[in-house]
C-alpha cells in the first residue's frame, strides 16, 4: 500500500482495546472478489510457528541489573506467575558460558521454544550466524547450523525436523534466499526451496502458507514532471493528480500452500485489493483473515480451507480523515485481535493514537480499553500479547518511567489475564513477579 505518510506508532511494544457506535457500518465497501482453491494438504505431523513460549512459559532476555548490562536468558513461569534467570545452579553469578542463562554480550540472540524439552538458540556475531539446540533448561547446546555469510532464522517445526529462512552471500555468486530443513538432531540441511518469495503467514498441516503481492502496477506511472509546475498550485496540483493515480492502482494478491517435503507450491486464494486501501492478513489454524477498509469503514473477510467463508463489515474509532496503519495482531477464542495506529492533521498540531479492536465474525467489533499511559510518549498504549497459555494471555499492563531501566527492574510490569476478562475488558491480572529478573 502506498502512502504519502509512513507513521509508525511512536509507541514500542504496544498490542491490545464495548465501543458505542462501532457495529457494522452503514455504508460497508465492497468486499474484493476472491477464488478460492479447497485445500489439498500433505498428510504427516503438522508444522507449527516457533515462538520463545510454550503452554507452560516463556523465554525472555534481559539484564543482570544493577546497572549491569551483561544479558541473560529468563524464563517466565506461568503456573508459579514468577520469572527467573535460566539456570539451577545454586549461588551462580550469572557471568559466564557455564551459566546456562549467560548470552553473548556482542551479539543479537533470538530464542525458540521447540516443546517442552527443547530449546534452539540462534546467536549472531561478528563471525556469522550459528543455531544450536539445547535442552530446555538451556543445558547441552549442540550445533546444529552455522553460516558465516548470510543469515539463518527458525521459522516452523514438526517436532522432529525445522525449517529456517536463510539468506546466503556466497563468494562466487549473488545472494540467495532459501528454505532450509534442518533435523533437530543433527546432520545436513535440505534445501526445500530456493528462488521464490518467501513471505510466511503461518503454517497448516505440512505446508507453509505464503503471499505475494504484485506491484508491477506501479510501472505504469510516470513521476510528475515538476519543471512544467512554476508555482505552488501547480505543483501542489501535480501532487494531487500524482498521488490520487497511485491510489487508483490494483494489486493483485494471492496466498498459496508450500509443500514442506517437497516444495510444491498450490493455490490457496487471489485477490485483489486498491493500492489505496488498507490491507492486512493474518493465518491462524485453517483460516486466511483479510481486513481491508478505506477511512474509517472496513470489512473482514475470512476463508478456511474447507472452502467456507464469510465477512462482517466494522468501523474504526478514529477521527475522519486520519491515516490509518493496521496490524492483525492474533486470535482470541475466535476474535480478530487489530491494532490500528492513526494520524490525523486536526487543528495546529496533528494527533496520533493507537486502538485496538476485537473483531467478532457474528459480526460486530468491540473497542479493547485495557492498557496504560505511555510515560515516554505521554499517550495511551493499548496492552501488549506477549504470549499465551490455554485460556488466558500473557500482557504487559504498565510502563512506570521512574523504575525504567534501574536495579532489578525495567518498568514493566506483566500479567496473566484470561480471555473473556481480555475481551470484557476486565482487568483482572494475575501480576507475574519480576523480583529476581531485570528484563529488558
Amino acid at each position: 500500500m502506498h502512502m504519502r505518510r509512513v507513521f509508525p506508532c511512536l509507541l514500542a511494544l504496544a498490542l491490545a482495546l464495548d465501543l458505542c457506535g462501532c457495529g457494522a457500518a452503514d455504508t460497508l465497501p465492497a468486499p474484493m472478489a476472491a477464488s478460492a482453491v479447497p485445500a489439498a494438504l500433505p498428510e504427516g505431523a503438522a508444522l507449527r510457528a516457533l515462538d520463545e513460549g510454550t503452554a507452560a512459559g516463556r523465554y525472555m532476555i534481559g539484564t543482570r541489573g544493577n546497572g549491569d548490562a551483561q544479558p541473560l536468558l529468563y524464563w517466565v513461569d506461568y503456573a508459579a506467575a514468577r520469572v527467573v534467570p535460566l539456570c539451577a545452579a545454586p549461588n551462580c553469578a550469572h557471568d559466564s558460558d557455564a551459566c546456562t542463562a549467560w548470552l553473548p554480550p556482542d551479539a543479537a540472540v533470538w530464542v525458540y521454544a521447540v516443546d517442552e524439552d527443547t530449546l534452539l538458540k540462534n546467536i549472531n556475531t561478528s563471525e556469522g550466524f550459528t543455531l544450536y539446540r539445547c535442552h530446555a533448561d538451556g543445558s547441552d547446546p549442540q550445533i546444529l547450523y552455522t553460516t558465516p555469510g548470510g543469515s539463518v532464522h527458525p521459522r516452523y517445526t514438526d517436532g522432529t525436523d525445522v525449517w529456517c529462512m536463510a539468506t546466503l552471500f556466497p563468494q562466487d555468486g549473488p545472494m540467495t534466499q532459501s528454505l532450509l530443513r534442518l533435523p533437530l538432531a543433527g546432520g545436513k540441511a535440505q534445501t526445500v526451496a530456493q528462488g521464490v518469495p518467501l513471505t510466511f503467514l503461518g503454517c497448516c498441516g505440512r505446508s507453509l502458507v505464503l503471499k505475494s503481492e504484485d506491484y508491477s502496477g506501479f510501472d505504469a506511472i510516470p513521476e510528475p514532471d515538476w519543471s512544467a509546475a512554476a508555482t505552488e498550485e501547480e505543483r501542489r496540483a501535480l501532487q494531487e493528480r500524482y498521488d490520487a493515480a497511485l491510489k487508483a492502482v490494483t494489486v493483485p494478491c494471492s496466498v498459496q500452500f508450500l509443500n514442506a517435503d517437497t516444495g510444491e507450491i498450490t493455490p490457496f486464494l487471489s485477490w485483489q485489493t486498491a493500492s489505496g486501501e488498507m490491507s492486512v492478513c493474518l493465518w491462524q489454524g485453517d483460516t486466511l483473515y483479510r481486513c481491508q477498509g478505506d477511512g474509517r469503514q472496513a470489512t473482514l473477510q475470512w476463508d478456511r480451507t474447507d472452502g467456507t467463508g464469510g465477512s462482517t463489515g466494522f468501523t474504526w474509532p478514529i477521527p475522519e480523515g486520519s491515516e490509518l496503519s493496521v496490524q492483525a495482531v492474533t486470535v482470541v477464542a475466535g476474535q480478530l485481535i487489530l491494532r490500528g495506529d492513526w494520524y490525523a492533521e486536526t487543528g495546529a498540531v496533528p494527533q496520533v493514537g493507537c486502538v485496538q479492536l476485537a473483531i467478532d465474525p457474528a459480526g460486530g467489533a468491540r473497542e479493547l480499553t485495557m492498557g496504560y499511559l505511555d510515560p515516554f510518549e505521554e499517550m495511551f498504549v493499548p496492552l501488549v500479547i506477549r504470549g499465551r497459555t490455554a485460556d488466558s494471555l500473557l500482557v504487559q499492563f504498565e510502563q512506570q518511567a521512574a523504575l525504567y531501566d534501574t536495579a532489578q527492574t525495567s518498568g514493566v510490569r506483566w500479567g496473566l489475564i484470561t480471555f473473556d476478562d481480555f475481551l470484557a475488558n476486565r482487568p483482572n491480572y494475575r501480576e507475574i513477579d519480576q523480583s529476581k529478573s531485570a528484563l529488558r
